[in-house]
């Protein structure tokens, strides 16, 4: 926000934070076979938003940590 005294705005903190997530989450996927990341266009409503993607999602990670007898969560 412009004249908010850091030298920054709101836009740039929330970008910032937004990389410094994503980089964590890739290196605990890295560390861990049972962490997947998957990154949907969506909001916090994304089940509504965008149900392919988060289906697609758990399909996806449910196929990857499938053992003999299904899922090993």
């Amino acid at each position: 926000m412009p004249g908010d005294g850091f030298g920054f705005g709101f836009d740039e903190l929330m970008a910032a934070r937004a990389a410094g997530l994503a980089r964590d989450l890739a290196e605990l996927a890295e560390q861990r076979d049972d962490v997947m990341v998957a990154e949907i266009d969506a909001t916090h409503a994304m089940l509504l938003q965008n149900p392919r993607a988060v289906a697609d999602a758990v399909l996806e990670f449910a196929a990857r940590t499938a053992g003999p007898t299904g899922p090993s969560l």
